[in-house]
């Protein structure tokens, strides 16, 4: 593992504000796809858009992570209590933890969908399915669960 730095390396200033921005975007984005009429295309192309935005925050989060086990964060200051460190690890955790979590959990949500809609990464190809989701007895339950999660998970943000 690399030393500590005096400040973030520009990939991870970079990761971390693409990342921020699509969350930004996700939001507000997230409830007006779901006030779009059913069935509609609009909503269609909206849930598509949803999908490959959140499997696009996914890979930029893992790849942060990767970067940051390459390149650690710099050391918080020398001010701080070690209370207010350890809380500001802790959130930062929790935030890598919400940025896995959230887009498993939607992509488990469509999986388990009734409708069986496939996921296009922006039209460019299509997403497999949640491994071991698809197809199960207790889909609509399983469905439930991860679509409830989804939604709690985003709102808390």
């Amino acid at each position: 593992m690399a030393e500590s730095r005096a400040r973030y390396t520009t990939v991870a200033i970079i990761l971390h504000w693409a990342i921020a921005l699509l969350i930004i975007f996700m939001l507000p984005f997230g409830h007006y796809m779901t006030d779009l009429p059913r069935g509609s295309f609009e909503r269609l192309a909206a849930f598509q858009a949803h999908y490959s935005i959140g499997i696009t925050i996914l890979v930029l989060t893992l790849a942060r992570l990767v970067w940051r086990f390459m390149h650690p964060a710099p050391k918080l200051p020398s001010t701080m209590k070690p209370a207010e460190k350890m809380l500001a690890k802790a959130a930062h955790y929790l935030f890598y933890v919400l940025l896995i979590a959230l887009p498993l959990a939607g992509w488990a949500t469509a999986t388990t969908s009734s409708l069986g809609t496939p996921i296009y990464f922006f039209d460019l190809f299509q997403v497999p399915w949640f491994p071991g989701l698809y197809g199960l007895e207790s889909r609509e339950i399983v469905h439930e669960v991860f679509e409830e999660m989804h939604k709690t998970g985003g709102s808390n943000l």
